[in-house]
């Protein structure tokens, strides 16, 4: 993937969420991968304020996800649209969601990718894929 497809996604995705009537107060990038793309969106949308949330899993089996970073002070009673680049599982999308609904926010989520593995699927994305793409912020894996 190269910037310029980046774009384009991203340009679909913002379309998406308009033609859905929904219009956010804030925009919630989902650490790391949710960052450039909660950018993105938010020229896309028109919508200048952006927050982030990291989760991570607190043990080897990928079961217990802790949030490590919140905004401060938490959004209440807001609407707000939290954003992945891709998601495998959903997991921490999710519990992201759980966290911002709790502090009494109303709470779409969207990606730019799913998977066959996501649990649960955002409000909006744009395509579903096999395995997640690299994406032009990451390095690739290291070959052993």
């Amino acid at each position: 993937m190269n910037f310029p497809q980046l774009l384009k996604l991203t340009d679909t995705l913002a379309l998406k969420i308009k033609a859905s009537g929904f219009q956010a107060d804030a925009i919630v990038a989902l650490t790391r991968g949710g960052w450039i793309p909660a950018r993105l969106l938010s020229d896309g949308l028109g919508i200048r304020e952006l927050l982030s949330i990291g989760l991570r899993y607190s043990d080897a089996r990928r079961t217990d996800l802790v949030a490590y970073s919140l905004p401060d002070p938490m959004p209440t009673a807001r609407k707000l649209l939290l954003v992945e680049d891709c998601l495998e599982s959903g997991r921490s999308l999710q519990e992201a969601k759980r966290l911002l609904e709790a502090a009494g926010n109303e709470v779409r989520t969207a990606s730019l990718y799913i998977t066959r593995q996501t649990m649960t699927a955002p409000d909006y994305h744009v395509i579903a894929v096999a395995t997640p793409p690299t994406f032009p912020w990451e390095r690739p894996a290291p070959k052993p």
